[in-house]
């Protein structure tokens, strides 16, 4: 045996222990937040005292923290401690894509022989990249799906080999946290119910414009042939105008119809993109971005009332000629 080799001896309780801890799969939890918000330094800064306090309730033999900040130009920044982040030079042109949290720490739980290992992992992020969501729809890996689901999330903690009560009291404090942070000035409440409603509101256009199109051509149609000889309905007079007010409904139909369906899939165009947030407020990049999205949702939301006028200014104006020829049909 060589003079420089050295010869470790494992009991076989502590080598399994050992194999246990590197093969065994991590039991985990995850929270998903749906609320917007924009998150800035003092924000980030919060977030780390409160889960910091939490933490400082339970018995720890190791503890650490980093952070990891992904950029617009495909660049990330790591951070040995997430304390570092006011210091660094915030005074960048590029957007802010991704914010990830990480705690890790050894816990001494109670009833264990050894100390177990926690990862705690908040990740805020502006949403995910068409080809990710290609790669995890045709992926077989449910690793992959699980991980493109937390990736997908505006906000998402993600805890690790955490007992209940630990990984309950750190979904509390981060919602807490989630409550009370500020939304962008430019986003109201009612922008992202029509958002969501968008498939709706193109719905109704594209059916209620035809068919009210159409039922004033026909409520006009049985006014004016109230005048025609009611003894013979089949007379040539009669047939003409029936034959002419046919063209007209179908014309009618399709023209409306064209119009209706290009003005939804405008007005379901402009839904989706009124009210777009950018998460953070963190680098020049994501300052400027925010400028541009308030002018560009005045914008979006002023061409939404013009053609969403449109839209019920004709249905109104073919509901009073279906009500005037009807009531001139009574008379």
């Amino acid at each position: 045996m060589s003079e420089n080799q050295v010869t470790a001896i494992l009991e076989k309780s502590t080598l399994g222990s050992l194999f246990r801890v590197l093969t065994e799969r991590q039991d985990t939890d995850t929270q998903i937040y749906s609320r917007d918000i924009l998150v800035g330094l003092k924000d980030l800064g919060a977030l780390a005292t409160a889960v910091d306090r939490q933490l400082a309730l339970y018995q720890k033999l190791s503890y650490t923290s980093n952070a990891v900040v992904t950029f617009s130009d495909n660049r990330s920044k790591q951070f040995h401690s997430i304390s570092e982040l006011p210091g660094y030079n915030w005074d960048r042109p590029v957007e802010t894509v991704s914010v990830v949290l990480r705690w890790n720490l050894l816990i001494e739980a109670n009833g264990e022989n050894k100390p177990t290992e926690h990862n705690i992992l908040v990740r805020l992020a502006t949403g995910v990249k068409p080809q990710d969501l290609m790669r995890a729809v045709f992926s077989k890996d449910l690793d992959e799906m699980e991980s493109f689901e937390l990736a997908s999330a505006g906000c998402a903690c993600h805890v690790t080999f955490a007992t209940q009560s630990l990984a309950g009291d750190i979904f509390r404090v981060v919602q807490e946290w989630v409550d009370g942070r500020p939304t962008a000035q430019y986003s109201a409440p009612y922008l992202k119910g029509l958002r969501r409603k968008s498939s709706l509101i193109s719905n109704l256009v594209t059916h209620s414009l035809p068919i009210s199109s159409v039922l004033a051509v026909l409520a006009y149609f049985c006014q004016s042939t109230r005048a025609l000889d009611q003894v013979q309905p089949a007379s040539i007079g009669f047939i003409r105008q029936t034959m002419l007010y046919g063209v007209i409904l179908w014309a009618t139909f399709l023209i409306v119809g064209m119009l209706s369906r290009w003005l939804a899939k405008h007005l379901q165009g402009l839904l989706r993109k009124i009210g777009m947030l950018h998460p953070f407020s963190l680098s020049a990049g994501d300052n400027n971005r925010q400028t541009m999205l308030s002018a560009r949702n005045k914008r979006h939301f002023s061409r939404l009332c013009v053609e969403g006028a449109f839209a019920v200014f004709w249905n109104l104006v073919a509901a009073y000629l279906i009500y005037q020829f009807s009531m001139m049909h009574e008379k």
